[in-house]
C-alpha cells in the first residue's frame, strides 16, 4: 500500500541507486511498483553471518538462509527485514556494488 510512508535518507542519495525503508505493512507488490521492477531478492534470515552474492540474473529467484545480500546486477531490488535488529545498507560506486544486511547482535558477533 503506497499510501503508507516510505522513508529515505538524504545520506544515501546517489544517481546510480534507489533506496527506501518500508514498513511491515508494505507488500512485495508495493516494492515492485515503487522501484519499477519485477525482480525482488530476499533471503530467509537466520541471525548468522552468511551472505548471498548475486552475480547473475539467474540467481534472483533463490531464497537461501542468509542475513545479507550483495550484488552488482542492475534493476533488481534486494531486501532485508528488521524488527529489533538493524538494517545495514552498503554501496560502492566504482564498480557499482550494493548490499543490505540484517544486523543483530548474533550476526555482528559471528
Amino acid at each position: 500500500n503506497l499510501m503508507l510512508p516510505v522513508f529515505k535518507s538524504p545520506i544515501l542519495d546517489h544517481p546510480s541507486i534507489s533506496h527506501g525503508f518500508f514498513s511491515r505493512h508494505h507488500t512485495n507488490s508495493d516494492l515492485c511498483h515503487y522501484f519499477d521492477t519485477d525482480h525482488i531478492v530476499s533471503v530467509h534470515q537466520v541471525h548468522g553471518n552468511d551472505v548471498l552474492i548475486i552475480n547473475s540474473p539467474d540467481q534472483i529467484h533463490e531464497y537461501p538462509n542468509a542475513d545479507a545480500i550483495v550484488t552488482n546486477i542492475n534493476h533488481i531490488v534486494i531486501t532485508i527485514r528488521t524488527a529489533d535488529c538493524g538494517p545495514l545498507l552498503l554501496f560502492h560506486d566504482d564498480p557499482i556494488v550494493i548490499g543490505c544486511a540484517h544486523v543483530g547482535w548474533r550476526g555482528a558477533d559471528a
